[in-house]
């Protein structure tokens, strides 16, 4: 969906769009406020944050465990950064992960973000957001 989309049906709270690149807007229903999505003027909104009780369809929510999430998706992985060896990802259970790659939806992905073993953030984000990475 485009960011001007969102914000004609009144999702979004500003039509602030740059006019290339990526920017952020909050979610006028979320609560806490600060909940943003992400959004690209080549790609449209590109990551959606969850908040509150919002939950994956397999049960995932902020607060959930790390062993909650692996066991909800086996194709679980400890987000890369530069030469940090595969073996301290997530040494003390904290750090951001990813699942749904390769699954049946296209073009999307889970970004998980946790804390000593705690689930803090949840995105439903773009295979290719173009604004991060």
């Amino acid at each position: 969906m485009s960011v001007a989309d969102a914000v004609a049906i009144g999702e979004l709270k500003s039509s602030d769009v740059p006019e290339e690149g990526c920017g952020y807007s909050a979610v006028k229903v979320a609560k806490p406020k600060v909940a943003k999505v992400t959004y690209s003027t080549d790609r449209g909104i590109v990551a959606i944050p969850a908040w509150g009780r919002i939950a994956t369809p397999e049960g995932i929510r902020i607060g959930s465990t790390l062993a909650q999430v692996k066991a909800a998706y086996p194709d679980f992985e400890w987000r890369t950064i530069g030469d940090v060896p595969e073996e301290d990802l997530g040494a003390d259970d904290s750090g951001d992960a990813y699942s749904g790659r390769d699954d049946e939806y296209q073009n999307v992905h889970y970004r998980f973000r946790f804390n000593k073993g705690k689930l803090t953030d949840l995105d439903l984000e773009h295979d290719e957001p173009a604004c991060y990475e």
